[in-house]
């Protein structure tokens, strides 16, 4: 979820960050969103902020954690300070990073006049609570409060209360709404309210009340206003809607509205009067418009997202619910649909020329040439997989409601094959000529066909398999080595058996085993052959390798993200894995160390130090240094190995 925002004045640059270190940027207006990368996972970040040269960023959050990036927001590293450990709500600095502001959940004030070395602080009035700082310039800024509407013209050296000591007497007697957005722009400020109310005010020697609005969110919070100049702007509240005003806030009109109730938009920004963005919570969605908001476009973020890499030849591409782009920062998407279309959830190719895009609601997406996609459609089913033969005519699809389709003309037309089942079908893998085929499905169901027209026969490799699913089937390329992940069955809400584990061939389905040698319960999402070992993605952002060919498995160290991992490539020397929410990683293969590590945490001089302890094989070259911060936090502890 985001919960913090900050956007350029200059280009179309922006920055949101959110829950598990999750810090996203982009450069081209919201249409395209990059991860940032050294993040630390286990911290909630909740305001960033960047100076005017789009290069010197500060984010902050939760235990009074400050991280700082100067290369735009690619990378971030962590700023040790005493100025507090409660959690920060709102941050702002100055061009020259010299001056910084915080607010705290706690009603405090901090600010610096050294870059952060040093803080001041003190505590503001309870009953008026700090939401936000925003400064126009080196001097002149704001901080908006429940019932305050404070200005600095120096700095922050001296605050003034616009409301009360200039406008209280005009509010009041119009509106005793609780503040809660603000914008500032060309001499005016707009203050939104948690009725779904907006103050215009005129800035200058003296604050004057230009209008109070009465918007179409009435009895709603405002939680974003979005001005582009002193005449356009947009504002999101907690309902569906996005209003807008072409008159200065006088007057607000829809200009948007999720066609899902049970939605809300929660962080809206507009670079200028045609390009925007906003994401949407409870469905995790992040939405982007060129055309001042007619239509929109966008990813889907949530957990249900199928994120993939697809390669082809010296080309890697990223498919997700809504798109299908380039692996390369920036790239415009070759396919992108309107987010009003079920999500896609599955693609298959055998080479660029022909790829089929597949999801919710029976779509299918398919291109026969230069990437150009045609639409088809099978009922209304979640489809949940397909294969092709090499020829990329003959072809299957399953769907979550069992069913089972064949094609003969390259997708344009499928024809059901009476394979009816009430339990889901969950993945299909298949042979370039369609005689080896598999399909898996809950209740341990296996099914197999040697011939690309069928028939199908069924296998159950366990004997209890009542108690299981079996949620995805991989093979190598030469059809010998495979594996299906198994996944505990939920039974009104219980689970039945606990942890994931595997069932491994090696001559081609004829027979198979179980391997459950895994140190912690997991929940596996997906396998993946490499050039020397195989990798085992989980729901919990845990990635697992074998040098042995499946028996035994060991945890990469430490966690990447507490997102689900979906996919892994390796590419030029490095590893890259992509998951949910936007995630997305890459490791420097020559750089890690690939015999796992394990730390058990000791005692030594009331302080916890790590003991390292190899699993397996040998550390050769590695120069390991850990750094710990004591219980009082005044003593930095480090150790090499």
């Amino acid at each position: 979820m985001v919960k913090g925002e900050y956007y350029s004045k200059t280009k179309n640059y922006g920055w949101v960050c959110g829950d598990y270190g999750t810090i996203q940027y982009t450069v081209d207006g919201g249409r395209n969103w990059i991860t940032s990368t050294h993040v630390p996972t286990d911290v909630y970040i909740n305001c960033i902020y960047f100076s005017p040269d789009n290069l010197n960023g500060w984010a902050a959050g939760n235990n009074g954690i400050i991280l700082r990036s100067k290369d735009g927001g690619k990378s971030w590293e962590n700023i040790y300070h005493e100025a507090t450990w409660n959690n920060i709500e709102s941050i702002s600095f100055s061009s020259d990073n010299k001056y910084g502001i915080i607010l705290t959940n706690q009603n405090e004030i901090f600010q610096t006049y050294n870059g952060g070395v040093n803080w001041r602080g003190y505590s503001y009035n309870v009953e008026n609570k700090l939401l936000r700082v925003k400064f126009i310039n080196d001097k002149y800024g704001f901080i908006l409060a429940s019932a305050s509407l404070l200005v600095t013209y120096d700095q922050g050296k001296k605050w003034t209360d616009l409301i009360v000591d200039e406008l209280s007497d005009q509010i009041n007697d119009l509106d005793k709404s609780v503040f809660s957005a603000f914008d500032v722009t060309d001499n005016k400020c707009f203050v939104g309210t948690d009725s779904g109310t907006i103050f215009t005010i005129g800035l200058g020697k003296n604050a004057n009340l230009i209008s109070h609005t009465k918007t179409p969110m009435l009895k709603c919070r405002i939680n974003n206003i979005s001005m582009v100049d002193a005449k356009t702007g947009w504002l999101a509240a907690d309902t569906t809607l996005l209003c807008k005003t072409e008159d200065g806030g006088r007057n607000w009109k829809v200009a948007f509205s999720l066609k899902n109730k049970f939605l809300t938009i929660k962080k809206m920004h507009f670079f200028d009067s045609r390009n925007g963005c906003f994401f949407v919570v409870d469905y995790g969605r992040r939405l982007s418009t060129t055309d001042g908001g007619i239509t929109f476009y966008g990813d889907t973020l949530s957990r249900d997202d199928s994120h993939r890499f697809i390669k082809f030849r010296n080309q890697t591409f990223i498919f997700t619910s809504n798109s299908f782009r380039s692996e390369k920062n920036n790239s415009p998407p070759i396919l992108q649909i309107p987010y009003t279309s079920p999500s896609m959830r599955f693609a298959y190719c055998n080479d660029e020329d022909h790829i089929w895009l597949t999801g919710d609601s029976g779509k299918i997406y398919y291109s026969s040439g230069q990437r150009k996609f045609k639409g088809s459609q099978i009922g209304h089913s979640k489809i949940t997989g397909l294969c092709f033969d090499k020829t990329n005519k003959t072809g299957w699809l399953i769907t979550y409601e069992g069913k089972l389709y064949n094609t003969l003309d390259g997708g344009a037309k499928w024809t059901n094959h009476d394979f009816d089942k009430k339990d889901s079908l969950n993945a299909i893998v298949a042979n370039e000529s369609l005689t080896k085929c598999f399909i898996v499905g809950n209740h341990g169901m296996l099914w197999i066909s040697t011939s690309p027209n069928g028939p199908w026969m069924s296998k159950h490799p366990l004997s209890d398999g009542e108690n299981f699913n079996f949620s995805n089937i991989i093979f190598d390329k030469d059809f010998n080595n495979g594996f299906i992940i198994v996944q505990p069955q939920k039974k009104h809400g219980q689970l039945v058996k606990t942890g994931s584990f595997l069932l491994k061939t090696t001559n081609g389905g004829e027979s198979w085993h179980a391997i459950k040698k895994f140190d912690r319960i997991n929940e596996f999402t997906n396998l993946i052959f490499g050039k020397d070992r195989l990798w085992l993605l989980t729901t919990d952002g845990n990635i697992l390798e074998s040098l042995d060919n499946g028996e035994n498995w060991f945890q990469i160290s430490p966690r990447l993200t507490y997102y689900s991992l979906f996919d892994l490539l390796e590419q030029n020397g490095e590893v890259k894995v992509i998951g949910n929410n936007g995630y997305f990683k890459t490791l420097k293969k020559d750089n890690r160390v690939f015999d796992i590590i394990k730390f058990e945490l000791v005692s030594q001089n009331n302080h916890q130090i790590p003991k390292l302890q190899l699993n397996k094989g040998k550390l050769d070259s590695v120069n390991l240094v850990v750094s710990i911060v004591a219980i009082n936090g005044s003593q930095k502890l480090t150790r090499s190995f």
